[in-house]
């Protein structure tokens, strides 16, 4: 068999640029600088403004990794405010005291079945 060339991919494409990362501006900058430093373009499906290249493109870079990370803090206080609601409810949180799972959990070894699969295709 021939040796195949290496593939290099050359854009990385995503939904939007909060699936990418929520953990503010400076994560999402470091991300697609790294990214560019290794010629792969970050495009966002909704965002379409990541296809450009330009001056902006960094100001809005910075402006997505704001909204992902105050969006992320909101999704966690109505969580927690949903969990307090509940307590004041008189909900039980959680499993019932005592109950178990029906067979053992598997731990170990999900990247070695996994690489196995990626290598049978």
């Amino acid at each position: 068999m021939a040796d195949l060339p290496k593939y290099q991919p050359n854009i990385l494409l995503v939904w939007a640029l909060d699936r990418l990362t929520r953990q503010g501006i400076g994560a999402i900058l470091q991300l697609v600088n790294n990214f560019r430093v290794h010629g792969v373009q970050v495009v966002s499906y909704s965002e379409p403004w990541t296809e450009q290249a330009g001056p902006m493109q960094e100001l809005f870079y910075a402006i997505a990794g704001w909204a992902a990370s105050f969006e992320a803090e909101r999704i966690s206080k109505r969580t927690l405010a949903g969990l307090e609601r509940a307590k004041a409810n008189g909900r039980t949180l959680g499993r019932r005291p005592g109950s178990k799972d029906k067979k053992k959990r598997k731990r170990t070894g999900y990247l070695l079945r996994y690489s196995n699969k990626v290598d049978k295709k």
